[in-house]
């Protein structure tokens, strides 16, 4: 859970929100509104993925029909295409050793 400190009006401001969201949520896009969670910040994936879905909504830029159909690339599902881009930053910044993933807690620190 995010300290009581940290407020999403200081994730929200680190939001670049000069270009109108009318494609999908990207991989690019999820790493940048992650990129503004604390260092240290340890959170699930079910709050990470609001903190994302909160974050496009004040940004006045709310997923879209398309992000919410599914993720069919790889394989029939019916996995939301933006929670698969979430997923996929997620990925490459534990990969890089930005994040640490627990796999007995199933969370996340920054």
């Amino acid at each position: 859970m995010l300290s009581s400190e940290f407020k999403l009006q200081d994730l929200f401001d680190g939001v670049l929100m000069e270009e109108e969201q009318d494609e999908r949520l990207t991989e690019a896009k999820a790493k940048e509104i992650l990129s503004n969670i604390p260092s240290g910040a340890a959170l699930s994936v079910s709050s990470i993925q609001t903190l994302v879905a909160s974050t496009l909504n004040y940004a006045q830029t709310p997923l879209t029909p398309e992000d919410n159909a599914p993720y069919t690339n790889t394989r029939k599902t019916k996995y939301p295409h933006w929670k698969h881009e979430v997923q996929k930053a997620l990925y490459h910044l534990k990969e890089n050793g930005t994040i640490q993933y627990n796999a007995d807690t199933h969370v996340y620190t920054f």
